[in-house]
């Protein structure tokens, strides 16, 4: 059986080429028996190798034309370019741009970039541009420096929520809220006296504190406004002496627009002078109630009716000639009149029924500031609205602070002041203008946040019209101000016991 069997496998393979196809697709398509369709295929195709080995050839050519597509796909990828640019959406990688507002520090524009600031400045030099370290460029050569860099500048302000140069919002402390009218308490009257130098306005406020201010007084005239409460009975009275010279008239106006009743005081052998029509248009300015008090009264030269007929022609007609004006004689050296002059002050504030809230926080308002050894930037301030306590952090101007101590008009040590009280503060940061107002605030960090606002604000309009920043800095501005820099100048350095001494000097 083995030799026939072999000899049977043996014909189809000694068969000519030509009728092995037909004999393959017969055996194929017809029959499909399990056992032997499966031994004929693997053999037809070991033939099949055998025959056409050039067949192979053809097939593995298209194989490099194949990969040829797979490179193309790649270079489409990489379409942004080194500088930030608009996509096709109008989106610009945030991470990218540079947001600055208006004038363009050459010292800002550095730290924006994380640039040392003379890598910038010698960028600026090959573009012909010669700016120092605190000097203002040109918003066009800004954005060509940043574009060298791969940035976009932007001058405007973007909107909310993006960018690693996102500009913080501004923080001002809470306006005054109108107060309901149950919490309002009644306050003392604020008094200014006010009037030419040398009518007694110190020395009438001596009598009626029983003090002798007026005679520390360097050359006995009042260099700055002082503030001080004096307690008659059941009635307290707030009093500001204001300078009658002539340099303070910002002094003037300050004490005018922070007072319920101006005392006008006029001496009886002067008269009215230049000061005191200054005076009396601040006071008619803040439409303010005005008294007068006539002083002096008891000296020879004294004449009551020449003084009260000059007051009839400034509109001001004494109450004993048919006017409305109540005008008062007195004499600060003898004391005669000053009761009756208290009076009449707290007559008028009974009229003016005069208000506040007590509660909540305070606002108050800086009559004067000065800096003490050991103490540092103090304040004068006035308490316009609230109670101003110890502890209680607040924003002045460009300076913050956190009340560490308050001092009464004594000098003596208080825990708290209310309404139309003085009172003076210790924990500034710095010495604030005259004029500015106190505002008490929830944080010490909300305060710092409102002042970095306020002086990067100030640094901004200082840079913007000062002479010493021009828009764009060229050869020839450096030129000139090395030119301007050859005039001689003298330099002082002025030192007054208070803010308001030094600004009426300067």
């Amino acid at each position: 059986m083995a030799p026939s069997s072999t000899k049977k496998t043996a014909k189809p393979e000694g068969e000519a080429g030509a009728p092995k196809k037909p004999r393959a697709t017969k055996a194929s398509a017809p029959k499909d028996p399990a056992g032997k369709p499966a031994k004929k295929t693997p053999a037809k195709e070991k033939v099949s190798e055998k025959e056409t080995p050039a067949e192979a050839v053809p097939v593995a050519t298209p194989v490099p034309v194949a990969e040829k597509p797979v490179p193309a796909k790649i270079p489409p990828a990489p379409t942004t370019s080194p500088v930030a640019t608009p996509d096709a959406e109008g989106d610009i990688d945030e991470s990218k741009i540079i947001q600055m507002k208006p004038p363009i520090q050459v010292r800002d524009l550095a730290t924006k970039l994380n640039l040392k600031p003379f890598q910038l400045i010698h960028e600026l030099m090959e573009m012909n541009v010669f700016a120092t370290l605190n000097q203002n460029i040109e918003e066009a050569v800004a954005k060509k420096i940043c574009e060298k860099r791969g940035f976009v500048f932007m001058a405007e302000k973007r909107k909310e929520g993006g960018g690693v140069h996102k500009v913080a919002p501004v923080v001002e402390p809470p306006k005054a809220k109108p107060v309901p009218s149950a919490n309002l308490k009644p306050r003392p009257p604020i008094v200014t006296f006010m009037g030419h130098v040398d009518h007694g306005k110190t020395s009438l406020l001596d009598a009626i504190r029983r003090t002798k201010v007026a005679a520390g007084e360097a050359g006995g005239i009042t260099q700055h406004i002082g503030a001080y409460t004096v307690k008659r009975g059941n009635t307290t009275i707030t009093f500001l002496d204001t300078p009658g010279h002539e340099a303070f008239t910002a002094m003037r106006a300050r004490g005018a627009t922070i007072t319920d009743i101006v005392v006008l005081v006029v001496a009886a052998d002067d008269g009215i002078k230049p000061q005191t029509l200054e005076a009396l248009r601040h006071a008619q300015a803040a439409k303010v109630t005005i008294m007068v008090a006539i002083n002096k009264i008891d000296l020879p030269g004294a004449n009551l009716d020449k003084v009260k007929g000059q007051l009839q022609e400034l509109g001001l007609a004494p109450e004993e000639w048919g006017g409305e004006t109540v005008v008062c004689e007195v004499s600060a050296t003898k004391g005669t009149g000053i009761e009756k002059l208290l009076e009449m002050i707290a007559l008028q504030s009974e009229v003016l029924e005069l208000k506040a809230d007590p509660n909540g926080h305070a606002r108050a308002r800086v009559i004067e500031t000065q800096i003490e050894t050991g103490r540092g930037p103090t304040a004068t301030v006035l308490v316009q609205q609230g109670c101003l306590k110890v502890g209680d952090s607040f924003v002045c101007g460009p300076h913050q602070g956190k009340v560490k101590a308050l001092l009464d008009d004594s000098g003596n040590m208080i825990k708290e002041a209310g309404p139309s009280v003085p009172a003076r503060i210790i924990g500034l940061s710095g010495a604030p203008s005259p004029g500015e107002e106190v505002v008490v605030v929830g944080s010490e960090r909300e305060a710092r946040s409102i002042v970095e606002e306020r002086q990067e604000a100030q640094r901004v309009t200082r840079l913007a019209a000062g002479p010493a920043a021009p828009a764009g800095v060229t050869l020839e501005n450096l030129f000139a101000s090395i030119a301007e820099g050859q005039k001689k100048c003298l330099r002082i350095v002025l030192k007054g016991d208070v803010q308001g001494s030094v600004e009426a000097i300067v």
